[in-house]
């Protein structure tokens, strides 16, 4: 049997047990990825407005740190740029 489908951060991060202390830069990913993938078209506006650039920036390392874990959880067998 297969997992629902999710793309909450947050959900996900608990099911492969993500340590206690990157679970504060999951729950800050996790509304600007549901923004950024959902947008609200009925709002006109579009997700790139909805973030400023200091706030970019923050998600950009924040992200940042997440790989790094990824990276340190599975090896060899994670994607390297």
């Amino acid at each position: 049997m297969l997992a629902p489908r999710t793309q909450d951060l947050e959900f996900l991060a608990t099911e492969v047990a993500v340590s206690e202390n990157l679970m504060p830069d999951i729950s800050l990913l996790n509304p600007a990825f549901d923004a950024t993938r959902y947008p609200n078209s009925s709002e006109g506006t579009a997700p790139v407005d909805l973030v400023s650039e200091a706030r970019a920036i923050q998600h950009l390392d924040t992200a940042r740190g997440v790989f790094q874990w990824l990276g340190q959880q599975l090896g060899d067998t994670f994607p390297r740029s």
